[in-house]
């Protein structure tokens, strides 16, 4: 009966041993699962970080663009302003003589006949 139970304790060391080595086996496994996945992460973060430094890029280049429209458009503003300023002159300039005319004009009609 005693060699009886030496050879139950046997079986059960064996299982026991399958056992440690299963899971060994999964822990391995899960180890080189998770150093996967924080490779793939990293990776994951790197194009995230390269994508939105080139949208940076993209929303820079805009900026200058519209910089460079707000600049021609005060330009723009500028020269039609001195031009309509000059349409003004010359329109009074006009008008003072033409005004000057009517009257004497009308000095020598009514008043001087």
């Amino acid at each position: 009966m005693h060699e009886r139970h030496i050879g139950v304790h046997d079986n059960h060391y064996e299982e026991i041993k399958v056992l440690r080595e299963e899971l060994n086996k999964k822990h391995i496994e899960l180890l080189e699962r998770i150093v996967r996945v924080e490779t793939e992460l990293k990776n994951q973060r790197e194009l995230i970080k390269a994508f939105m430094e080139s949208v940076d890029k993209r929303f820079e280049a805009v900026d200058k663009r519209f910089d460079s429209m707000d600049k021609r458009f005060e330009e723009l503003t500028k020269y039609v302003d001195k031009r309509i300023g000059t349409l003004e002159k010359l329109m009074f300039a006009f008008n003072v003589p033409m005004l000057l005319g009517i009257m004497l004009l009308l000095w020598k009609v009514f008043i001087m006949p």
